[in-house]
């Protein structure tokens, strides 16, 4: 996807926010408006203006509008997504775990010399370089 696709896209994601906000809004004031002509009473325009607000503010967060958020909710990030493919796929290009038994000779108390140790990497790097 090139430069400008990726700024259209994101400019129509932000009129749409936009838009919305404006009907959360609307909504909100006539919900309010309707709760006073029917004669107050208990004041049921508040989950409207709850779920507005909710609404709006994890559309903004995804949209980077609100930035500290994404320090406490780093999955609402709009690049927080790629980024996890990323290290998945890093993490699967990793060679298999070559010192599985360093590991286990320091749980169970063996000691391995060191010629022992550098024979079983270099057998596992052959069988990783074969896949």
């Amino acid at each position: 996807m090139d430069q400008e696709s990726l700024v259209r896209k994101k400019i129509h994601a932000l009129k749409t926010f936009y838009t919305n906000l404006f009907i959360y809004t609307a909504v909100c004031i006539a919900c309010i408006i309707i709760w006073v002509s029917m004669g107050g009473g208990a004041f049921w325009p508040i989950w409207v203006i709850f779920g507005c607000g909710l609404a709006a503010v994890l559309q903004a967060v995804s949209l980077g509008q609100i930035p500290k958020l994404h320090e406490l909710f780093p999955f609402l990030s709009p690049s927080w997504e790629e980024e996890q493919v990323k290290n998945q796929l890093v993490k699967t290009d990793k060679p298999k775990n070559t010192d599985k038994y360093e590991k286990h000779a320091e749980h169970s108390h063996m000691h391995i010399p060191e010629e022992v140790k550098k024979k079983i990497s270099a057998e596992a790097k052959k069988k990783t370089q074969k896949k």
